[in-house]
């Protein structure tokens, strides 16, 4: 009889803690967050919404973001740029924390070509915690 209630009562036992502690935690927003490109299929280009919340510049600290186009062979295709600034390719900035936009119209290489329909991946980087989504570029 013992064998049959040890297993059960540990299993009552595992699943209250498991409840105990699920209930303990609190709803936290993300302290990076990379949204989903808009529109996707992108056409003409894409924008592609970041968020780099307060709570990662705490103490003056300036975060260094990447933020990339990748391949489904996960070869580097397209640095980003940030809608409207003159900021430059965001490999290894230091950026403010805050709401961004980046765009990104398709192109590889450094605008020398046209990406080929397939489905690439956008992967953002903040102080190396990484953040990724699919983008697909549709046959015209």
């Amino acid at each position: 009889m013992r064998r049959r209630v040890g297993p059960v009562l540990g299993l009552l036992l595992g699943g209250s803690l498991v409840l105990a502690t699920t209930a303990q935690r609190s709803p936290v927003a993300e302290p990076i967050v990379l949204q989903q490109a808009r529109p996707n299929p992108i056409f003409p280009a894409a924008l592609i919404p970041f968020t780099i919340a307060p709570e990662v510049c705490r103490g003056d600290h300036v975060p260094r973001v990447t933020l990339k186009i990748y391949n489904g062979a996960a070869q580097v295709v397209a640095t980003l740029t940030l809608r409207g600034k003159p900021v430059g390719p965001i490999d290894g900035v230091p950026m403010r924390c805050g709401d961004y936009v980046a765009t990104w119209d398709g192109t590889v290489d450094s605008g020398r070509s046209v990406a080929v329909p397939a489905v690439y991946f956008v992967r953002l980087e903040v102080d190396r915690i990484p953040r990724s989504r699919n983008l697909i570029v549709p046959a015209l």
